[in-house]
């Protein structure tokens, strides 16, 4: 049995093998790009750990830091899941990439939620923080960065319920995003508890300002880059946040 590849006819075996060799291709640059996710994801993190760092304290305390300090990781780097960058999504297709983003969204919504609440059990006189009119303004970030991405996830989640048109849903999803990670970082920098080695005060800086340049890209320059002219540009906006049609 003969088929045609690019132009060229070879026995259906050849095909086979092609067929295996592309499939085989594909999973490898899978598991590349998914070590390069975790890499970023967890490297900060570790990164906290290298030269000289405060004496450590007890276990839920670190334990609540490491998975804020995750959660904050991993909501950056969805900015870059949602930039449908061709290399990153052809291992495995932009449907599974959304269905990704959607969950680990709420994984690292988890684990931002879960960060104060584990300080409020073992401590809980530090549940007097929660009064924005008197806390400092360390825990007012922390506040703002929580409740901007709560406020993100249920808009993302339940857009059509609130009746929220596109344009408005599309202008206040980018806003939150930013505001959301703004106000994380601005709250690790200023308790600057592992943050106080300006190496690892400048990397984490570094990495934010990375993250919103990714979001600005995906959500403003991407979409106005499109050809056709104000209604080209909202239709390829609005497919870049529509599930299946990216």
């Amino acid at each position: 049995m003969l088929f045609a590849v690019g132009g060229a006819v070879l026995p259906r075996s050849a095909g086979g093998v092609v067929g295996r060799s592309r499939s085989t291709l594909a999973t490898l640059r899978g598991v590349i790009w998914l070590i390069v996710y975790l890499f970023f994801v967890l490297a900060p993190l570790f990164a906290l750990l290298l030269g000289s760092h405060p004496p450590s304290r007890a276990f839920w305390t670190e334990f609540s830091v490491a998975i804020g300090y995750s959660g904050l990781a991993i909501m950056g780097l969805q900015f870059g899941l949602t930039a449908r960058f061709r290399h990153v999504t052809e291992p495995w297709g932009e449907d599974v990439i959304y269905h990704f983003h959607r969950q680990i969204s709420l994984i690292a919504v988890a684990l931002v939620i879960a960060h104060p609440i584990i300080l409020f059990i073992i401590r809980p006189e530090l549940l007097s923080l929660l009064n924005s009119f008197t806390a400092p303004w360390r825990a007012r970030f922390a506040a703002l960065s929580t409740y901007s991405l709560i406020a993100l996830v249920v808009m993302a989640l339940w857009r059509k319920n609130l009746k929220l048109s596109y344009e408005t849903w599309h202008l206040t999803h980018i806003a939150l995003a930013v505001v959301a990670i703004a106000a994380g970082i601005a709250h690790t920098v200023a308790w600057g508890f592992y943050l106080v080695d300006p190496r690892k005060r400048a990397l984490w800086i570094g990495l934010v300002l990375f993250w919103i340049g990714l979001l600005l890209y995906v959500r403003v320059v991407k979409p106005c880059s499109c050809s056709g002219g104000r209604t080209a540009c909202r239709r390829c906006a609005r497919n870049a946040a529509t599930p299946g049609r990216w």
